[in-house]
């Protein structure tokens, strides 16, 4: 929604970025960290997930229509109610310029907004969509990240698949330093791991998946339980110590 004042920036709320959260419809509110300052503003009145999205969603029916006009009453009762005694409903009516809903659960070319992992599946099905098959089939996009929706999602799987890509061609291996040099290191996935896993894609029936937590956001990591033999050449390969294997 686009007012014709920043009432967030102004006392007592003084919001220039960040957001707040709420179990009404709104769920979240994400504050503008840009064009601080200045007189008017829009800002991320509602985003919403999963069912809270297609609940809200099914009332975007086009501008002037009664149901998301339903919709825009709801948002701004939530506003008013979640900056109580700040701003009113009425005030937050007279300051509105403009608004735009946006639904991409009614999307023709996506019928969703990304991928969002059920219970369990995190642990199922991330070590298999960072495995390359044959370590010739490799799997990018957001879905494929421990950052689902965030282009730092798709980043860190194309950065990944690059260098499953050159892990696997024994020819290319000495342009992993040159792209590290370039592009930096992955927060998401070592070296180590990814080669790890490129090597249980070119030998799926020699290993054994171990899952252990990580102690920090990304959730649960897979580390392969690789046979001395191989772990040996691998480790050896990379300079690293032989007892980790």
């Amino acid at each position: 929604m686009q007012f014709s004042r920043r009432w967030w920036e102004e006392s007592p709320l003084l919001e220039r970025g960040g957001a707040s959260y709420t179990d009404r419809p709104t769920r979240r509110v994400i504050y503008p960290s840009y064009g601080i300052g200045k007189s008017s503003g829009t800002i991320i009145v509602s985003y919403t997930t999963s069912q809270d999205a297609l609940r809200l969603g099914s009332l975007a029916g086009g501008k002037g229509t009664h149901a998301e006009e339903r919709l825009k009453d709801v948002i701004l009762k939530d506003l008013a109610d979640m900056h109580h005694g700040i701003v009113s409903v009425e005030t937050l009516r007279s300051l509105l310029v403009d608004y735009d809903v946006w639904s991409w659960y009614n999307h023709e070319n996506s019928a969703g907004a990304f991928a969002e992992f059920a219970p369990a599946q995190f642990r199922d099905l991330y070590p298999k969509v960072t495995t390359p098959p044959g370590g010739i089939l490799h799997f990018g996009g957001e879905a494929t990240s421990v950052h689902h929706a965030w282009v730092l999602g798709a980043l860190n799987s194309a950065y990944r698949c690059v260098k499953e890509i050159l892990l696997s061609d024994i020819r290319r291996k000495e342009l992993i330093a040159k792209l590290e040099e370039l592009w930096g290191l992955d927060s998401e996935l070592t070296t180590e791991l990814v080669t790890n896993q490129v090597i249980v894609g070119q030998n799926p029936s020699e290993f054994k998946f171990v899952f252990k937590p990580t102690g920090s956001l990304d959730g649960v990591k897979v580390q392969p339980r690789i046979p001395k033999r191989l772990a040996m050449l691998l480790l050896i390969g990379h300079h690293s110590d032989p007892d980790s294997g």
